[in-house]
């Protein structure tokens, strides 16, 4: 309702709570579900909700058992005959596996960034094409004197010394 107590209480928010219904149905929605938003701040929400009459994004809420849980939210201010807010309701999707391998992945990009950056070789990978330069590292541009923007989309061949140019030619 326009109080933030809760009117209704369905099967997928007891699995994804913990919550039965008449456990939470006219309680306040913040004793229920600790919420902390992700992407704006709890001002920005209420505004967009006043505002345009709705909102999106993500928040991280707290089930009964205390576990937390990443949540899409879509929300959507209800109105009365009288076109005024009358409450507000919300659909509610669990992505927190998706999250969890988010930050898993992130995770594992930066140990490769890292050890690509300070490996002691110079590296460099190729496009598609295998010919032209998509990513190198530092050592590749010091040992060679450049910058990375002036090395990137370049030709592979084009850092090639003129023994490793020989020997590509003569085993191509």
């Amino acid at each position: 309702d326009k109080e933030l107590k809760i009117l209704s209480w369905n099967n997928a928010a007891e699995r994804n709570y913990g919550w039965r219904s008449d456990e939470v149905v006219g309680k306040a929605l913040d004793q229920v579900l600790p919420t902390t938003f992700l992407e704006h701040q709890p001002e920005s929400v209420i505004e967009s909700l006043s505002n345009a009459g709705q909102w999106e994004g993500v928040m991280v809420q707290e089930r009964k058992d205390g576990e937390k849980l990443y949540i899409q939210s879509a929300s959507t201010v209800l109105v009365d005959d009288a076109g005024q807010p009358a409450g507000i309701v919300a659909v509610n999707r669990d992505i927190t596996e998706r999250r969890l391998v988010e930050e898993r992945v992130r995770r594992a990009e930066e140990h490769y960034r890292r050890l690509f950056e300070e490996a002691p070789v110079m590296y460099a990978t190729t496009l598609m094409d295998g010919a032209r330069i998509a990513d190198c590292n530092l050592l590749f541009c010091k040992t060679l004197g450049y910058e990375r923007d002036e090395v990137l989309k370049q030709p592979l061949f084009k850092f090639y010394t003129a023994e490793s140019k020989r020997k590509a030619e003569v085993e191509g």
